[in-house]
């Protein structure tokens, strides 16, 4: 005993300043640090912003380090609503079942964070979380340390697995190649390495087609010697060269059900329709019942005397095809578009084809625009011309046309719809 008197009170305050010392020196794991990072970006994805009462009982579970209340808090989520205000790359369900995972990740936690502002302070030093090395994949392409913490939970969660060679799913495919994913990752620097993953991709072409279009490897084909009848997917020309990939090549590919021409991104569009059994008038009224418009150099076509309906209802088999996947590098005249795809064994549509694709499609604001392959209509002006459907971004959906001389000239990403013969 040194004969020093102590304050009881000094003394508690002392040891309490102590045990906080030492969990401001605590140091969490990686492990840690990214299941909470995922965390935050979760709630990014549901309407909480506004539920102070969430938050508190979210901030008390981490103050209080109960990480029961903090799972229960987690789980209410289950049953609320999904924020208009962020892209999502899946649905409520898959969104839950990510929920469900991270919770799974939470109760295998050997640890658990004492205290929100030490969750604060890990979140905001992203650059120390996320200094690792991201392996050889990106190494030769990425000359500084990239930022993964892009609030996207499925982008960081894509990423991981790329990284420690983990299996992909169909959800993890369908987000790398998704048309819109720079516009939600919004990181610039990840650019690159967005570009980097599709890029090496290419060497798991079937294995990513398999998994995707839930087959096996060997019922995906890559050439035309490939195709047989176990096989489920294409991807592949059409033509090499000008000319066809294989003799035949679409009655080989008629019992192929997925047939893609760039993988994931340009599935052949191919279907039966029933065409014939309505008068013009009778058309013109069920476009407009869909929601459709009649644009005048549509009505003019219908108008003419060359317009002509079927009697009868009957059964086509369609397909939509680009210039480009007809083999055309530079663009094609009319004449010449069509004589390849006569070659293919494919006929020109009906001019009535223009007004029931019209009330077939949807539209859905998909901003896709094609033409009807067809004998041209002189119109008003003596100008022959051919369909058009257009669906804007906007919803607006109507039934065109546009000039169709033989010598007009079409980009590669025009789009024509050919009748198929019945190959059964």
């Amino acid at each position: 005993m040194s004969g020093e008197i102590h304050d009881s009170s000094g003394g508690m305050a002392e040891e309490e300043k102590s045990r906080t010392v030492g969990r401001d020196s605590e140091r969490l794991s990686d492990e840690t640090i990214e299941l909470f990072r995922d965390i935050e970006a979760m709630l990014s994805y549901y309407k909480v912003s506004e539920n102070q009462q969430f938050f508190d009982q979210m901030n008390q579970a981490i103050t209080e380090r109960d990480r029961d209340n903090y799972i229960l808090q987690l789980q209410s989520l289950a049953g609320t609503d999904i924020s208009s205000d962020a892209y999502i790359p899946f649905n409520r369900e898959t969104l839950h079942r990510h929920m469900l995972e991270v919770i799974d990740r939470l109760r295998l936690l050997p640890e658990f964070p004492w205290g929100v502002m030490q969750i604060y302070k890990i979140l905001d030093e992203s650059e120390e979380a996320t200094s690792k090395s991201h392996g050889p994949l990106f190494a030769k392409k990425i000359n500084e340390d990239v930022d993964y913490d892009t609030q996207n939970l499925f982008f960081n969660h894509v990423m991981k697995k790329i990284r420690s060679n983990t299996a992909l799913t169909s959800a993890d495919i369908k987000f790398i190649y998704h048309d819109a994913l720079s516009d939600f990752v919004f990181d610039e620097r990840l650019f690159p390495v967005i570009d980097v993953v599709r890029q090496q991709r290419k060497k798991h072409l079937k294995v990513d087609a398999a998994i995707t279009m839930e087959c096996r490897i060997d019922e995906v084909a890559m050439s035309g010697s490939e195709i047989n009848d176990r096989t489920k997917v294409y991807i592949g020309p059409l033509f090499l060269g000008g000319m066809p990939l294989v003799p035949d090549i679409l009655k080989k590919l008629s019992n192929v059900p997925d047939v893609f021409l760039d993988f994931p991104k340009k599935m052949l569009r191919r279907g039966s329709m029933f065409i014939g059994g309505k008068d013009q008038k009778m058309l013109e009224n069920e476009i407009r019942a869909n929601d459709g418009d009649i644009l005048p150099e549509a009505e003019d076509l219908m108008d003419s005397h060359e317009f002509i309906v079927s009697q009868r209802e009957k059964t086509v088999k369609v397909i939509r095809l680009s210039v480009a996947s007809l083999g055309f590098t530079g663009g094609a005249s009319t004449i010449d578009i069509y004589e390849r795809a006569i070659s293919l064994g494919l006929s020109l549509c009906p001019a009535e084809m223009g007004p029931y694709l019209r009330i077939n499609d949807p539209g859905n604001g998909s901003g896709n625009h094609y033409y009807v392959a067809m004998e041209p209509i002189l119109n008003i002006d003596q100008e022959p011309s051919i369909f058009s459907i257009k669906n804007n971004s906007d919803g607006q959906k109507s039934l065109g046309a546009t000039w169709a001389e033989d010598d007009h000239l079409w980009g590669t990403q025009a789009e024509f719809v050919f009748v198929q013969p019945d190959y059964d």
